[in-house]
């Protein structure tokens, strides 16, 4: 499938989920529905800007998965949804998606909004710690509470068993303002998602191809790594400095919103 074709297609699986939403099924019943819409934003803003580097594209379609991980993450607190494995905080990219392009008062919302717990039928632990790390550290940054992150760090690594992963590697480094390790770390785990993606263990199969030539993960934590206070100058593979070349952009309303008031309860 081209890149066109897999544009097209998203598209009617967005408006297929925004349908589901629209409908106001409880959350405990459409938590996959949210999750994999995150998802498809985030590749159809990958498409607008692979094929016509529209970068306003990129951006707007980001900050809707954000959107969308705030409106399930709401209306799960409000109904009371709690156990949930959707409500796991690793199993999305939209904390990462919102960083990239600075949205850092909407990410701050998904933050207060998260699981502060592990749960397991949703997430292995290693990866709840280093999305926990990620939610306590942009908070507040280098002003961050360094005895919660030392308390987090010390699972992270309890819970690996002595390994030592790029995503480790990386917390540690923001921890200890090291950027010299960052840099190192992002490389790894550069070359370590680029090995997932080519063996095809990937979300789903619509996903895969616009998400094997821009790698968001790695422009949100360059977005921490930026207001960490490190100096990046390099370039690193499947992450170009969009955002910077592209300025600010104006965010979208947020559909949920908009539904919300177009359609009361």
């Amino acid at each position: 499938m081209s890149l066109v074709e897999t544009r097209e297609a998203l598209i009617d699986e967005i408006q297929e989920g925004i349908a589901v939403i629209a409908d106001y099924h409880p959350m405990k019943e459409i938590g996959e529905v949210f999750e994999n819409l995150a998802s498809q934003f985030q590749a159809l803003g990958i498409c607008n800007l692979l094929l016509s580097s529209d970068m306003e594209g990129l951006s707007r379609n980001l900050v809707m998965s954000g959107f969308t991980r705030r409106y399930f993450l709401s209306r799960c607190e409000i109904e009371g949804n709690r156990g949930d494995e959707h409500l796991a905080v690793s199993r999305n990219e939209s904390i990462f998606d919102l960083l990239a392009v600075d949205a850092q008062d909407l990410a701050n919302e998904v933050v207060g909004l998260s699981s502060r717990d592990w749960i397991p039928d949703g997430e292995y632990e290693d990866d709840f710690c280093y999305y926990f790390f990620i939610h306590n550290y942009i908070q507040r940054y280098q002003r961050s509470d360094k005895k919660v992150l030392e308390q987090i760090l010390n699972r992270f690594e309890l819970c690996l068993e002595s390994e030592i992963t790029p995503r480790l590697r990386i917390c540690r480094s923001l921890f200890s303002l090291d950027q010299q390790e960052f840099e190192a770390a992002l490389e790894d785990l550069i070359r370590e998602r680029e090995d997932q993606v080519d063996s095809g263990t990937d979300i789903d199969n619509l996903v895969i191809e616009p998400r094997r030539h821009i790698f968001v993960e790695g422009l949100g934590l360059l977005h921490i790594a930026a207001k960490a206070g490190f100096v990046i100058e390099n370039e690193y593979k499947y992450c170009p400095n969009v955002m910077e070349r592209g300025g600010k952009h104006t965010f979208p309303e947020d559909i949920y919103m908009q539904m919300e008031r177009q359609y009361p309860r």
